[in-house]
């Protein structure tokens, strides 16, 4: 009796350790997405009122104006500045004095801000001016700075000297930013 049991048990026992078999399938899924693009200028002012000022005397705004350019493409990119009128008279538009007259200096409130940063005192023009230049691909700060959806923070200090025989009244100009990717 003790050869049946083990011969049952040799048959039975493989049978009950491998267990049933059941069929398997596996099916695959994709997530796709696509990240918008950003590319956005802002500034923290729209208006800049340097109050009532002494001819051939320099005139300081007393706060920076912060431009925040934001790309998330990875290209590099380009911040320029343009003053594309004269400064005119709001009461009599015969009377301008030049665009040179005011000027801009590039201060940053991080110690080293990657890319070309013009920090040089400088004239507005009627052509434009380069204040920012973002690092080219392939640089290891360019990653960074050409995908930061916080931006990068421009500070210009502005000051102007009206020239010494400007007549008195109003005067306004505009400037224009022009943000640039490549």
């Amino acid at each position: 009796m003790k050869k049946h049991w083990g011969l049952i048990l040799g048959i039975v026992l493989p049978v009950v350790i491998a267990g049933p078999s059941y069929a398997a399938t596996e099916t695959v899924l994709n997530f796709t997405f696509t990240v918008k693009t950003v590319f956005t200028l802002s500034i923290s002012s729209s208006e800049m009122d340097f109050g009532a000022v002494t001819p051939d005397s320099k005139t300081t705004l007393s706060r920076p104006l912060t431009i925040t350019p934001v790309s998330n493409t990875g290209r590099p990119w380009i911040l320029q500045i343009t003053g594309p009128t004269d400064f005119i008279n709001t009461r009599d538009s015969t009377l301008t004095f030049d665009i040179g007259s005011l000027r801009w200096t590039g201060t940053s409130s991080s110690s080293r801000v990657p890319g070309t940063f013009i920090t040089d005192r400088q004239s507005v023009s009627k052509q434009a001016s380069l204040i920012y230049s973002s690092p080219v691909q392939g640089s290891s700060s360019a990653s960074n700075i050409n995908t930061d959806t916080n931006g990068t923070a421009i500070n210009l200090v502005f000051d102007v000297t009206v020239p010494n025989k400007t007549i008195a009244g109003p005067y306004e100009t505009v400037i224009l930013f022009t943000f640039t990717e490549g």
